[in-house]
Parts: C-alpha cells; sequence; structure tokens
C-alpha cells in the first residue's frame, strides 16, 4: 500500500477498502449458503450413495465382498463337514 499524503488519497483509500469489505462480504455470504446446503442431511446422504454406486469402488467392493463370503463358506463347509474330529466341529461352529 502506498503512503497517503493529503485527504483526496485518503478518502480514495477508505472508498477502496470499503468497496473491497462488501465484494469480501458477498463472498463470504455465498460461501456460507454453499457449506450449508452442502452440509443439509439429505444433500449428505444422496452424495454419499452416488460416491458408493459409481466409478470402479462398487466393482471393488463387491468383489472383495464376494470372496470373503465363499472363503467362510468354505472353510465352514470344511471345519465343520468334512471329519468327525471335535476340535474342527467345534472351530467350524465358532467361525
Amino acid at each position: 500500500m502506498q503512503k497517503i499524503t493529503n485527504a483526496a488519497e485518503l478518502k480514495e483509500a477508505i472508498k477502496s477498502l470499503e468497496e473491497r469489505k462488501v465484494a469480501e462480504l458477498e463472498l463470504l455470504k455465498e460461501e456460507f449458503n454453499y457449506t450449508k446446503e452442502k452440509l443439509r442431511p439429505t444433500n449428505v446422504v444422496r452424495n454419499t450413495f452416488n460416491q458408493i454406486f459409481t466409478g470402479h469402488n462398487l466393482i471393488r467392493t463387491v468383489l472383495i465382498t464376494s470372496l470373503g463370503i465363499t472363503a467362510g463358506f468354505i472353510s465352514k463347509k470344511y471345519f465343520q463337514g468334512l471329519t468327525g474330529r471335535l476340535f474342527r466341529r467345534l472351530l467350524g461352529h465358532m467361525i
């Protein structure tokens, strides 16, 4: 900022700062309204579901879940049904 030497420059600087204040206040209000709208519960839920059900994350999640369920099913069948040992049957019930 330049050095102010007379009353005219002072009035111009004040006017400039007041205009800047008004512009920044408008920006702040716009950002507040935008943030308030984004944080509404309905919008949060909608955005979350959109992120879950779009893109490659859904495919990856389904594959990992399917593999986990299959592995659990196979291990339970192995430990529970293939042999008659008490330890494996107990372990099968715990799984």
